[in-house]
């Protein structure tokens, strides 16, 4: 069972919360992240990213998903498998994912794991898990690489959770 709580649409949480998907091709982000949304990074030249970018989630998700073992266990896989099951609203197979992203990038450079811990703390965000959200985003932010979406996440974290209307029950 998922750690993660999620109500009947999929993602709990903060009310009209929009995820902006970036593009990661060579070290570096393509597209300006959105002021009020959360952001996730995808692997646009891997992985099925460029799907991702042009909103084709469940192609992306069939995809990654199927029975390509080595497709699979990559890191970019994993991370654009993440992103594409947050924007499709599928909390516990996201949670799968996003996991497997952060394990993975363990091996891979600083700028891998920031954008892994980011990606799982935008999805913890909105599956209304602050705690584990505020762990992930600050996680990635120590990690100080040249990607701001980390802390651009925690500022939006913050802004959210020091609001009035947080404590409001849907």
């Amino acid at each position: 069972m998922s750690r993660l709580k999620a109500n009947a649409n999929g993602m709990a949480g903060f009310k009209a919360v929009l995820v902006t998907i970036l593009a990661l091709t060579t070290g570096s982000a393509i597209a300006e992240p959105g002021r009020d949304s959360f952001n996730m990074i995808v692997i646009s030249n891997q992985a099925f990213g460029a799907a991702l970018i042009a909103g084709n989630y469940g192609a992306a998700i069939n995809s990654l998903a199927g029975k390509n073992k080595p497709r699979r266990e990559s890191f970019a896989a994993s991370n654009n498998l993440c992103v594409a099951y947050v924007k499709a609203g599928n909390t516990e197979q996201a949670e799968l994912a996003c996991d497997a992203a952060v394990k993975k990038s363990r091996l891979k450079p600083r700028q891998d794991r920031a954008i892994a811990l980011s990606n799982r703390g935008v999805l913890r965000a909105l599956a209304g898990d602050p705690f584990g959200a505020l762990y992930d985003l600050q996680a990635a932010t120590r990690l100080e690489t040249r990607a701001r979406v980390a802390e651009q996440n925690l500022d939006r974290l913050h802004s959210r959770i020091t609001s009035p209307d947080f404590l409001v029950a849907d």
